[in-house]
């Protein structure tokens, strides 16, 4: 009698093994795509983060290959990367095609407009702000503590003026706190940036200087505004 055949793929444990190892490696294809695109994105290269995304690269990590990032990997999103190396225009390519202008990542982790604004960058904080990011999206406020602080408190405690006058001007609360209590102006005297504490103290009066200089004739308007 003739004994069958028995194809290994068609073996039950077999092909179950097979499909096991076939998903491990694609996902660890996905995994090191994203990575890729990571680094090129850090490196300002945007010619490189189209050439991955056209292959496949994901702009953010979901489902499955969030698993192959822990927290404690500290494992940036492209975009947060890119926006916290000042790099324009492949904040725009990313946004472009998709990436989540709120998600959090990094170190510390925080959502793209606050790696911009504690670095500095306000030409990233500004396009980010006009793509409608969130400017109360809370983060870990600046290096110093893991207390919650959206992107006015990361330029703050980081010494970025010029965020922090861009943030306020584009009606931020002055004073808005984190999950310690603590504002903008406690976080620039704790670090240590007296020239961002003087100015946030001085905001509240210079605003309403100006909104009486608006209204007010010329003389008026002239000596409000040497406030």
């Amino acid at each position: 009698m003739q004994k069958a055949k028995v194809i290994r793929g068609d073996h039950p444990i077999r092909g179950t093994a097979c499909a096991t190892r076939r998903k491990k490696a694609q996902l660890a294809y996905r995994a090191s795509l994203y990575e890729c695109l990571v680094e090129a994105a850090v490196k300002g290269d945007a010619r490189q983060v189209k050439k991955l995304l056209a292959v496949g690269a994901e702009v953010d990590a979901d489902g499955e290959l969030s698993d192959c990032f822990p927290l404690d990997d500290l494992v940036d999103t492209p975009l947060g990367a890119a926006a916290g190396a000042g790099h324009l225009p492949v904040v725009k390519v990313l946004l472009a095609a998709g990436a989540d202008i709120e998600r959090r990542g990094g170190y510390p982790t925080l959502p793209p407009i606050s790696h911009a604004a504690s670095q500095g960058h306000i030409d990233v904080v500004r396009y980010l702000v006009d793509q409608g990011a969130d400017l109360e999206n809370p983060g870990y406020a600046g290096y110093y503590d893991c207390a919650n602080g959206p992107p006015l408190l990361q330029a703050a405690c980081c010494g970025q003026l010029d965020v922090v006058s861009y943030l306020l001007d584009r009606g931020v609360d002055v004073d808005g706190c984190d999950c310690e209590g603590m504002t903008a102006l406690d976080w620039a005297f704790k670090v240590g940036y007296p020239a961002v504490a003087n100015f946030i103290a001085g905001f509240p009066a210079r605003r309403e200087a100006n909104a009486l200089a608006a209204r007010a004739p010329g003389k008026l308007r002239r000596a409000t505004a040497a406030i």
